[in-house]
């Protein structure tokens, strides 16, 4: 398998927060970003045949060009290699040639969408591993239907 390595430029918010989810949960970075980047893309590819927005930026594109992006005054943002499989980046390319983005915009995105996605999920599992752990186990008697039971379980 050959993989394309790319350097890239993301908000050091993200990066740092994706360094502190790294090693809280034993991830390496590097595969904690592929994680993310792989997540969050195939959510966003998967509602494109229907995004206005993303038809537009293809037009737009179509007609001028793709557009130069710059970092915001006053943004801080660190330069990561990140090592991607050549076909899913081939992928990414697509669709930021489609867009107009660069490929650092949206990595960008891709890193900052997977990584609340995860959060999101992670926070939802634990929710409902706690409800889960604090209901009272139902007693024999509460039970709908007790004939569905083996004997020895019935009241």
């Amino acid at each position: 398998m050959t993989y394309e390595r790319w350097k890239v430029r993301v908000s050091s918010i993200v990066i740092l927060n994706c360094r502190r989810v790294a090693k809280e949960q034993g991830w390496e970075l590097s595969d904690l970003l592929r994680a993310l980047i792989f997540l969050s893309a195939n959510a966003k590819f998967l509602n494109l045949p229907n995004n206005d927005v993303f038809k537009r930026l293809a037009t737009l594109t179509r007609i001028y060009g793709g557009h130069r992006e710059y970092p915001s005054p006053g943004s801080r943002s660190e330069l990561v290699s990140i090592h991607l499989p050549a076909g899913f980046a081939e992928v990414l390319k697509l669709y930021a040639r489609t867009t107009g983005r660069s490929l650092s915009s949206l990595i960008d995105g891709l890193i900052l969408a997977g990584l609340k996605l995860h959060l999101k999920a992670t926070g939802e599992l634990l929710k409902a591993v706690r409800a889960v752990a604090e209901e009272p186990p139902p007693s024999m008697g509460t039970l709908q239907n007790q004939a569905a039971l083996p004997r020895s379980l019935r009241s």
